[in-house]
């Protein structure tokens, strides 16, 4: 195996990206389900994949890989519900390596930090409805350079710290 810094900090940044993909996931209220009902059974394929990595003289950096390609399947469908189930199975998929079963990102914020952003947020879309735009740009722009993404979609607005 050989070993470098620059890998150490792709990895730490490859494991940032998964908890804040479950901190952002795990905000969408349990009853929302995927809006495709094939979802479930793309999971169900890269449970099995994933699976079948371990299998294969335990090889970790394959079964990290299945992880990463569900998380990008559901940022790709930008739908809430499969957000939420893909949430669930890395949970479970990390759970035999003792990885993603904690309380969100390593740089985790507290609730009030939270609620603080969310708060923001709202104040950002009200401005946009009202069609003040600048001021809105402004508060994505600011955000940014504190570490937070704004993602707007058909859902809302919602945000993400950056890796």
């Amino acid at each position: 195996m050989d070993f470098s810094f620059e890998a150490m900090e792709e990895a730490k940044s490859a494991v940032a990206r998964v908890y804040n993909f479950l901190a952002e996931a795990e905000r969408i209220p349990a009853e929302v389900n995927p809006a495709d009902p094939e979802f479930p059974q793309f999971l169900a394929k890269e449970k099995e994949r994933f699976h079948a990595e371990l299998q294969d003289d335990f090889n970790t950096p394959g079964g990290l890989a299945v992880i990463q390609e569900i998380i990008s399947e559901a940022y790709r469908r930008n739908d809430p519900g499969a957000m939420r189930q893909a949430a669930q199975v890395v949970r479970e998929l990390g759970r035999p390596l003792g990885l993603f079963q904690g309380e969100g990102a390593p740089t985790e914020l507290g609730k009030l930090s939270e609620e603080l952003l969310d708060l923001v947020v709202e104040l950002r879309t009200i401005l946009r409805k009202k069609k003040n735009f600048a001021l809105a740009d402004m508060i994505r722009e600011k955000l940014g350079k504190l570490g937070v993404e704004l993602r707007d979609g058909p859902e809302g607005t919602r945000w993400v710290l950056r890796t």
